[in-house]
């Protein structure tokens, strides 16, 4: 069983941040969307987020760097984790686990950012009902075309395996309604501009803790 002590005291951690105005974004969509492109295209960007690395059983793929694309786990580093009650979420795909350490995110918060992951909807799901107030956003191709051709065009998967990914986009696709908000990549640069201006909006979204702060400097100015 995951251990209830570590569990709550991740809890706890969160909720802090989030009071102090910390913000949860969530970058999903099928393979082939472009949606690792464009969140590390924000996170270079915007000194004020920090993008996640993921964790995964999977073996590394030609050109990944450990730690940079994720972060590659055995089974039984990942599986001790997810006992533990340390994975913010977890799920097998494809034959592999994929997940995210709550204490990656946890660093990330300390240092005053915002947090960026790039995982898939069930993932956003799980953080969302841990972390309220996480922003969603879907990002697809231009046409489910685009997306299939991105995927062959790869060549890092055989054709069984970019079948099973087609397969798995159509779920995602019929299960995106949750998410906030829509992102067509069909200019990298656009996409981008698109995310930062959602990420600078909800920013600027008007909270009780900000709206408790102008009550509280109206009324000092008036005494």
């Amino acid at each position: 069983m995951p251990s209830a002590s570590a569990r709550g005291s991740i809890e706890r951690a969160l909720s802090q941040s989030l009071r102090e105005g910390r913000i949860v974004f969530v970058l999903s969509g099928p393979a082939g969307a472009g949606k690792t492109t464009l969140s590390r295209r924000v996170d270079s960007a915007d000194t004020r987020i920090g993008l996640n690395v993921s964790c995964t059983t999977r073996p590394a793929r030609a050109g990944e760097t450990p730690g940079i694309d994720y972060h590659f786990l055995s089974q039984a580093e990942f599986e001790s984790l997810v006992k533990q009650g340390r994975m913010l979420e977890w799920a097998e795909v494809h034959g592999h686990l994929y997940g995210t350490r709550a204490s990656d995110v946890l660093d990330i918060l300390a240092t005053g950012r915002d947090v960026l992951l790039e995982i898939d909807i069930q993932g956003g799901t799980t953080v969302r009902s841990k972390c309220p107030g996480t922003v969603l956003l879907f990002v697809v191709g231009p046409s489910f075309a685009s997306t299939k051709a991105r995927l062959v065009g790869r060549g890092s998967e055989g054709d069984a395996e970019v079948a099973r990914r087609l397969t798995r986009a159509r779920e995602e696709i019929r299960l995106c309604k949750s998410y906030d908000y829509l992102i067509v990549d069909d200019d990298v640069d656009s996409a981008v501009s698109c995310i930062r201006s959602i990420i600078t909006a909800e920013r600027a979204r008007m909270t009780d803790k900000k709206y408790r702060a102008l009550i509280h400097d109206m009324g000092a100015d008036q005494s």
